[in-house]
This record gives C-alpha cells, structure tokens and sequence, in this order.
C-alpha cells in the first residue's frame, strides 16, 4: 500500500516531488523532472497492483524492492530512510516467500510449478516438516 499511495501521489502532485530528484538526472537526463515524476509514479502503481493482486508476486517485489532501497540510500539516513528500510525488507520477504495462498500466481499454477519455483524445497528441514513449505506456505487443510 505504501508504493501505491506514493505512486499516485507523484502522479497527483508532480511538482511537490520535483526536489527529490539527484541533480546529476536533472543535468544529463533529456527528459524534463515532471516526467522523470509521473514515469517514477507510474512504475511504482502499476507494480503496487500487481503486488496487492498477487500478479508475478517475486518480480513485482524484487523490482519495487530494489527501487526503494536505491532511493533509501540516496536520500541518507534519517527517520524516512529507517521507514524505508523496513519496506525493502518487507518487500524482500515476499521476494522469498513468494506467492501465498490468495495470490493469483498461486491460484492459477499448479502445485508442481510452484514446487519447482521453491527456492527452499532442498532445506533439510522439508522433510522434517512435510505439510509446511517454506517457499509456497501450508498446504491446504483437507479436511480430515
């Protein structure tokens, strides 16, 4: 949710985002700030989306992931940085994780597409704990 607000904030209020450009872009980029503003904004929801609806779950967070953590270490430490930085880690969670049980990656691949998508499935513990996949999360509960 925090892409998406600052995406369509930026692509609201472009103005008020202007001075948060590095001023090398300005100088070398033959793009005018305000579409350097509303591209950034755009990038940010449409993959915002596709992050909340569980479309290309690992991509959507990796790229989202590593924009905000260039953006985090431009801006220098301070209490938005800090914020930031659980962001990126959050984002980079789910870049782990990858797709849980309402994401439509999940809902429409099969169970060995995304067996073979687990970047955990030769963990020592997978057969220790055979009802739990690290990657995908529980299996579903059949009710027996």
């Amino acid at each position: 949710m925090v892409f998406l607000w600052f995406g369509f904030q930026q692509l609201k209020h472009a103005n008020e985002w202007i001075g948060f450009i590095p001023q090398i872009i300005l100088k070398y980029s033959p793009i005018n700030a305000t579409s350097i503003i509303h591209f950034n904004g755009a990038f940010e929801v449409v993959f915002a989306l596709a992050l909340f609806f569980g479309i290309c779950t690992r991509l959507s967070a990796l790229l989202l992931g590593l924009h905000l953590a260039h953006i985090t270490s431009t801006l220098g430490f301070n209490s938005i940085s800090v914020r930031d930085f659980g962001v990126v880690m959050g984002s980079l969670f789910v870049v782990l994780y990858g797709p849980d049980e309402l994401c439509i990656d999940r809902i429409i691949s099969s169970p060995e597409e995304l067996q073979e998508k687990n970047l955990f499935k030769d963990h020592p513990l997978q057969e220790q704990y055979p009802n739990h996949n690290v990657n995908i999360g529980p299996k579903p509960w059949n009710g027996t």
